[in-house]
This record gives structure tokens, sequence and C-alpha cells, in this order.
């Protein structure tokens, strides 16, 4: 049941942070929660791995609870095939519907994201080298819907000897009282 995903995840060590009671709901449940808040849902009922009711942007969750789509691809794997890397998209999906209980709206989702793909990226080395690609994979489909992020790329520093950022210092004194120049 939902107390045992729970129970699991955190035995297991995957998930340390406390989170908001779990539920798994078939999909005809997802349609009727969304409705009950007048909310139109979008896209495939499939890519629903996980959500909190729909309510107000700011202020705390009315619905305190985590919905799992039991229908969603993510769900039907980890309980097909469990394994390190299920339970850790599993947890990740808790880790991300966890932080809607105080930041909705879309800057509320990219914050999700971001803990989503963070709390990944933290349990890589958990993961065989084959699921880490996979894991890799994910962690960059959700930094992409970071903008700053994304514009972000990264190199090799090929030297690592330390080196030191050079800063402006002063002028004072290149010019004199009222005269043209830099000060």
């Amino acid at each position: 049941g939902n107390t045992e995903l729970q129970a699991k995840l955190m035995t297991l060590d995957i998930i340390a942070q406390a989170i908001n009671p779990v539920k798994v709901v078939k999909p005809e449940e997802v349609e009727a929660l969304y409705k009950s808040r007048n909310v139109e849902r979008k896209g495939p009922i499939e890519n629903l791995a996980g959500f909190r009711t729909p309510g107000p942007i700011f202020g705390p969750a009315q619905d305190p609870n985590i919905y799992l789509n039991s229908a969603s691809a993510q769900y039907q794997q980890a309980q097909q095939r469990p394994d390190p890397f299920n339970d850790l998209l599993q947890a990740a999906t808790l880790v991300h519907e966890q932080t809607h209980e105080t930041d909705r709206g879309p800057i509320g989702e990219r914050a999700a994201r971001r803990k989503e793909a963070d709390f990944i990226e933290s349990k890589l080395s958990t993961l065989l080298p084959a699921q880490q690609m996979k894991a890799a994979q994910i962690i960059q489909m959700l930094n992409q819907s970071r903008p700053f992020a994304k514009a972000l790329s990264q190199c090799v520093i090929a030297n690592a000897k330390p080196f030191v950022v050079p800063v402006f210092g002063s002028l004072a004194g290149a010019t004199s009282d009222h005269v043209e120049g830099l000060n």
C-alpha cells in the first residue's frame, strides 16, 4: 500500500526527508480529483506520475496528500521491476511533489524540478553505470526548464593549478580634483 511505499523508500535510505501522506490512485480517481477542483487536466494520463490536487498558487496546499498515478509508466515500471533506479525515480517524484506543499504555480514548478534534479544527482553513486547514464539524461531534461542553468556551459579545466580571478582596484590619485578623468 501507500504507507509501505514510504517505508520502503525510507528504509532503503533513498528519501530521508519527511513527506506528506502518499496515496496511489487509479486514472478515474485522478480525473475526479481534478474535476472536483474545476480544473482541466492536460496531457495523457500516463505521463502524470505524481501530483498534488490543484489549489491556490499561494499559501500551503489545501490537500496535504501526494498522489501517485497507478496508470503512469513510471509507477507501472516500479511495480513490475523494483530496482534502485525505479525506486529512485519514485522517490524523486515524491521530493518534487513535496516541494509543492509550499511552492505552487510556475515558480513552484521550477523549484520542484530543481529539487528533483538535485535529489537524483545526489543519489547517482548508488546506481549502476548504465542506470547513472539514464539518470543523467533525466537530470538534463529537468534542468532544461531552468533557463539560467541551461545557459551555463561546462568545461574541463586542464590545468588544476590554483588561480586568482583579477579584481578591479582603485584609481585613487590618478587624477586631480576638478579635472576631467576617471577616479
